[in-house]
């Protein structure tokens, strides 16, 4: 991948996360100074990536990648838990569904990495700095929108109550947690 592209692909990242976290915090979620607390998180996210790719192209490595990934996850759903000021049942338990699933996934990704030795997919690029740091604003993508969902509800004005969506949506967790547990396996 040349230059260009790497400049284009981060560029694109930043942009689509911003119309993203844009077009989900007009309305109904709380602020701090005026600003949705889902755009602390979002750039939160970015900066943690971002430290960690300095890190790690300093360094020339991927070890920490998936791992900083998933304590990315987590950094930021009990940051909005906090910011929120919204300690409901609802928010708590979210809050643990998505702390549960980033410490499984970071662990499984970062013993499969302690097995291997080397991450294959960064032999080509770890030496390249803007399509390294290309990957590592990608991953701070995934991060954002995979949890804007989850920002929505734990910011949002409205309290939300357990109720049926709260027991279905944890049933629904739950299978798909177990399909990934073993699926990984």
């Amino acid at each position: 991948m040349n230059r260009g592209l790497a400049v284009l692909g981060t560029g694109t990242a930043l942009i689509v996360c911003a119309l993203l976290t844009w077009a989900v915090s007009s309305g109904q979620v709380r602020e701090i100074n005026q600003i949705p607390i889902i755009w602390y998180c979002v750039g939160i996210a970015f900066v943690i990536q971002w430290i960690g790719f300095a890190i790690a192209f300093s360094f020339r490595t991927e070890r920490f990648f998936d791992g900083l990934g998933s304590a990315t996850f987590i950094c930021l759903i009990w940051l909005a838990v906090y910011l929120s000021g919204n300690h409901s049942p609802l928010n708590l338990w979210l809050a643990l569904f998505v702390t549960i699933w980033a410490v499984r996934l970071g662990m499984f990704l970062t013993l499969r990495l302690h097995k291997t030795k080397i991450d294959r997919r960064f032999n080509s690029i770890r030496n390249d700095f803007f399509v390294f740091l290309m990957t590592w604003t990608l991953q701070g993508m995934w991060v954002s929108i995979t949890l804007l969902p989850a920002l929505i509800v734990l910011t949002s004005k409205g309290v939300p109550l357990v109720s049926t969506y709260l027991l279905i949506g944890a049933l629904i967790w739950v299978i798909g947690f177990t399909i990934e547990v073993i699926a990984d396996m």
